[in-house]
Formats: C-alpha cells, structure tokens, sequence
C-alpha cells in the first residue's frame, strides 16, 4: 500500500510539470518561432522539449513567459538561431554551457530579468553575437571574460543594473574593439578604472546617464574615442566642464549635459567639437555663458539652455551657429541685445523659446516684435495676457545693463508673489 501511495504521489508530481510546461504555447512561421505562456500563476523551469524542434528557425521569442530558469539542453532543438528574446522573464541566472548550441547566435536578449550573476565563460562559443541586451537586471559585477568570446558584438547594453564602477576589470572589453554602442545609464559609474574603453575603436555613442557621475569621467577622456558621435552624460552631479574634457572628441554630434549640476562652463571648452549639432545644458546651476563657447561650433543646430539662472546671452551666440532651434526658458534674463535674433548671417532659426524668464517689459515687447517680424515660432500661448510676463518701471525703456539685473528679477519676482 505503501508503494502505491509514492507511486500515486509521484504520478501527480509529473502530471503537474507537464501541465506547468504545457503553458507554454509556441506558434510557428516559417522560420520564426513565438512562444507565450496562458498561466501567468505558475512560472516555467523551460525544458528542450518545450520548444518545437526546427533546424530552420533563425529568430525564437519567449518574452514574457514567466520563465525562471532553463535546463542546459534547453535550446538544441533550434541550433541555427540568429534572434533569441528571453527578456521580462524570472531569470536570476543562467547555467555555463546553455547558449554553447546557439554559435550563430547575433542578437540576444536577456532585459528585464532578475540576473544577478552570470558566469565568465556563459558566451564561450557565441562568436557571432553581435547585439546583447542584458538591462534591467540587478547585476552587480560583471566577471572579466565575459565578453572576450564576442569579437563582432556592435551593441551591448547594460543600463539600469546595479553595477559599479570600481569593480569593472580595465580589460573587460580587451576583445570587443567592434562595439559601437554602449549603455551603461542608471549605475554607479564614478569609480570607473580610467582604461575601461581603452580598446574600442569603433565606438559611436555611449549612455551614461543617472550614473551617479559628481565630476566629468576620466574615462572618456582616452584618445581612441575619436569616433563617438553621441554622449549622454544626462542626471548626474557633474559641477563643471572644461577644454580637456573634449579634446579627443572631434567627432561628436550630440552632447547631453542636462540635469547635473554644472555651474563653470570653460571658455574654450567646446573648442574640438566642430561637429557638434545639439547641445543640452538645461536644467543646470548656470550663471553665464562664456562669450567665446561657441566660436567653434558653426554646425550646432540645436541649443537648450533652458531652467538655468543665466542673466546674460553671448552677443555673438546666434552669428557663430546655424541655430534652428534655441530654448532659454526659465532662466534669469531681463533682456537680449538689440535684434539678437538677426544675427545669422543666412537665418535658419525656426523655433525660439523664452518664456519664463523676469522680462523688462519694454525689451520683451521689442523681441516679441522681432520674433514676429521673422515669422518664428516661439512659445506664444504664454504671452496671451493671462499672466505675469514682464515687470516695469515708471520709466518704459529696455535697459541693456548688467548691473540692473538683480534690480529686474527681484522687481519681476516680488510682483508674482
């Protein structure tokens, strides 16, 4: 009886796993195999056979199948895979030798698990990997020599991890010199060794946003990252910018700056960047824009100074740059030099915003005359006459000095409030 009993038991058990497994539901098109999972109460330990054998499959979805780990063999079935998505599953982590099967494998997706650890030698035979997407995981480290089995691999991200900086091996691209993007945004990247991108030289753009950064890192400063086209440096601490910052970086197109905490902006600090097409230095500590920024960069197209304490505008801001679009809202600016927006020598700014800032009345109505005259589009529900724009005094003439600033903005403050 006894027996019976285990045997019965037993009996249940297996029937219940394949009923969990059976969940899993995949749909074949040609060479292309998605899968899903109807019982989102139960999560999958995914097994070979769950996955329909298919030597012509080149592309496998199991996104979203409330799977939390896989047995080694788990994809044999499907050895010409070129796309693999395991992304918003339970994965903590991942056994040595599961993808070994997969050596055509380009694109792999892993995003949105729960990974805390995987181990060196997990790609050793994904040589023709290509995109790796390994975001919104909690992984803390990441073991040197994970990467060195991917020569060709373009695109790896790694954002939104709990990585640091320090705990990064200088080498740990040693064999990735393809990269070319790289997402590193939401870490803890102040620590980060100087030589880390030491190797790359292909690469075009790089995220290193809300990476707790409190100053410019070093590491961006090697001199074989001449290719990079685009930097985002966006929600960090960073206090100042200077010339050496940017020495190396020629070719870059896109410059975000926003929302840290910069205060100096050096003279020539943007002088390398001839290139340079948008610039965002919004939500910043700004005082004052150096005269001579932008004497270099004739192709910028776009410039947000925007929520800033700026007073002042560079003269010559509009005569150097083929500004199309140039945001200085909520800032601190009484006043623009006389036709500011002429300044070009063929006009091609289209959109100018400036509301929000404690206008002189009487200078706010000669930029609105002009913005007009040149037909701009600018922010003009704010001008409707339903608020506070502007503060004046008994003598209605813009006033075009420095020291008057403070006398402006406290009179235009002390009327709102």
């Amino acid at each position: 009886m006894a027996f019976a009993r285990i045997r019965f038991w037993l009996a249940i058990t297996f029937f219940v796993l394949e009923i969990v497994n059976a969940d899993i539901m995949c749909e074949v098109a040609e060479d292309v195999i998605e899968c899903s999972n109807n019982d989102t109460s139960w999560s999958v330990i995914l097994e070979k056979d769950d996955i329909p054998v298919n030597h012509n499959a080149t592309t496998l979805s199991l996104s979203s199948c409330i799977i939390e780990s896989c047995f080694v063999n788990a994809f044999e079935n499907v050895p010409q895979l070129l796309q693999l998505d395991l992304s918003s599953n339970y994965f903590e982590n991942i056994t040595a030798g599961t993808f070994d099967s997969l050596t055509s494998l380009e694109e792999l997706s892993l995003s949105n698990n729960n990974l805390n650890y995987l181990p060196a030698d997990l790609f050793k035979y994904n040589h023709n990997l290509k995109a790796l997407a390994l975001d919104n995981n909690v992984l803390s480290r990441i073991e040197n020599g994970l990467f060195d089995s991917l020569p060709q691999l373009s695109l790896l991200d790694l954002s939104d991890n709990i990585l640091n900086g320090k705990y990064l091996h200088p080498q740990l691209f040693a064999y990735n010199v393809n990269i070319s993007t790289l997402k590193l945004s939401n870490n803890f990247m102040s620590e980060t060794p100087w030589n880390l991108l030491s190797y790359f030289h292909n690469l075009n753009s790089i995220d290193l946003g809300s990476c707790e950064l409190e100053e410019f890192p070093s590491f961006l400063m090697a001199p074989n990252l001449g290719t990079l086209n685009s930097l985002n440096l966006k929600n960090n601490r960073i206090t100042k910018i200077e010339q050496v910052h940017f020495e190396h970086l020629k070719n870059l197109v896109i410059l975000n700056l926003s929302s840290n905490n910069l205060e100096f902006i050096g003279d020539n600090s943007l002088r390398a960047l001839t290139n340079l097409v948008m610039l965002s230095l919004d939500k910043n500590l700004l005082r004052t824009i150096p005269k001579g920024l932008f004497t270099r960069t004739t192709k910028l197209n776009l410039l947000n100074l925007a929520h800033n304490m700026i007073t002042t505008l560079p003269d010559n801001l509009l005569m150097k740059t083929n500004l199309k679009f140039l945001n200085v809202a909520y800032n601190n600016l009484t006043y623009l030099q006389t036709n500011f927006c002429t300044q070009q020598k063929k006009p091609v700014l289209k959109f100018f915003v400036f509301s929000h800032n404690p206008w002189q009345c009487a200078c706010l109505r000669e930029l609105l005359r002009e913005v007009k005259q040149l037909h701009l589009n600018y922010d003009s529900k704010v001008f409707d006459g339903n608020r506070p724009v502007c503060a004046t005094t008994s003598d209605y003439t813009c006033k075009r000095e420095e020291n008057l600033d403070s006398f402006y903005v406290d009179l235009f403050y002390s009327n709102i409030n």
